[in-house]
């Protein structure tokens, strides 16, 4: 229980006939426990001003009630582990509890406190896990900020981009290129490389290229503006450059078109 019990956590309580007992099986799991009262109204109650929290825990003796106040506050609580702590509750009250968002519900008659904090920290593994890779996320897509937009990759193209700019100047084989994006199913990704390739071209920043070389594979360059990229022929940079469409003017009729029309 040492796990859940060091877990900040937050509960808003509401005051019925069964609430001392849902407040008591509460504190017998989680030690660093802030408790409030609960109101339909206001968000003062998950506010994060003055102590953070990594857990909310409901008492949900209203399963309608509290799932409109899941609803309405999802943006408040998107990283937050929500549970539901109910007395004598029925399977559909508890299912609809977890419908509404809750992580899991607790009912204080039929769960032991012992029980409870092991549900509690494997609910708390994943959010770990997922914020890890939420982390990670951010931290890849900043890296590639310098190539290209992030918002415009696509997860592959994104895990295309990283490998190619790890060691940008030096060629990565398709193989080596299939084994970073897809290493579970590297043959299957090398049939569609080039048209990843390709994709990931168009969505590169101006200075940036993908070369391609038959016997080696693919380098990510920079090109400084102006300077035509090593191998691409002057066809190739014209048709890159693009096209400047001038406004069309009248031009004056001639002498002879005048004569004629007075004609």
């Amino acid at each position: 229980m040492d796990g859940a019990s060091s877990i900040p956590t937050r509960y808003l309580k509401v005051r019925d006939e069964a609430s001392d007992n849902r407040e008591a099986f509460v504190r017998s799991v989680f030690s660093d426990l802030t408790c409030l009262p609960f109101f339909d109204e206001g968000t003062f109650a998950l506010s994060r001003a003055d102590t953070d929290y990594d857990i909310l825990i409901l008492d949900s003796s209203d399963p309608v009630r509290m799932a409109r106040y899941l609803r309405i506050n999802r943006a408040l609580l998107r990283n937050v582990a929500k549970f539901a702590i109910m007395q004598e509750s029925s399977p559909s009250r508890r299912a609809r509890m977890l419908m509404a968002g809750c992580d899991d519900v607790f009912d204080c008659a039929r769960t032991s406190p012992e029980e409870a904090a092991v549900r509690v920290n494997a609910v708390m593994r994943r959010y770990k896990a997922r914020e890890t890779i939420r982390q990670e996320g951010m931290r890849t897509a900043a890296d590639m900020a310098q190539f290209a937009a992030p918002h415009t990759l696509t997860p592959r193209e994104c895990t295309l981009l990283k490998a190619l700019a790890g060691q940008p100047g030096k060629a990565m084989s398709a193989s080596q290129l299939c084994r970073f994006v897809a290493p579970q199913d590297s043959a299957q990704f090398k049939r569609s490389l080039k048209f990843a390739i390709s994709r990931l071209r168009g969505k590169l920043y101006p200075h940036w290229r993908i070369r391609t070389a038959a016997d080696t594979g693919y380098t990510l360059v920079r090109v400084d503006a102006g300077i035509p990229e090593v191998g691409v022929t002057g066809e190739a940079v014209r048709r890159r450059q693009p096209r400047i469409r001038l406004p069309q003017q009248e031009l004056p009729a001639s002498a002879f078109d005048q004569t004629r029309s007075a004609a």
